[in-house]
């Protein structure tokens, strides 16, 4: 436990253990560490279909994955760079397995 020493005043930002004989803890590093600006948290989804987060498929991955159901099968198109290129993907595929009936990201690409 920390404690100050009897009739001792601890300054500001210290703090004395009773166990260490009375040494001095310095605070100021865990203080300066948590003064830095936060981290950009991670994008946790995607808002395009067929596309998954980085972190859902592989923890550490910064890559993009996508895929797509067909006939009760789920298939991998592949992990991207960009978010982009995982929806452009799934367009593809979609338009290839589905015809006109498919679902796209993107419809005005389709039609031209």
């Amino acid at each position: 436990t920390f404690e100050l020493p009897p009739g001792a005043d601890a300054p500001a930002g210290d703090w004395y253990c009773a166990g260490c004989g009375g040494a001095a803890l310095d605070l100021g590093a865990s203080r300066r560490l948590q003064s830095r600006a936060p981290l950009k948290p991670r994008q946790t989804h995607s808002s395009y279909r067929g596309v998954s987060a980085p972190h859902s498929y592989r923890p550490h991955s910064r890559k993009w994955l996508a895929r797509i159901k067909h006939r009760g099968t789920e298939m991998v198109l592949g992990e991207f760079d960009s978010e982009l290129q995982a929806a452009r993907a799934y367009d593809a595929a979609a338009r290839r397995l589905k015809g006109a009936a498919a679902v796209l990201n993107f419809p005005a690409a389709a039609a031209e």
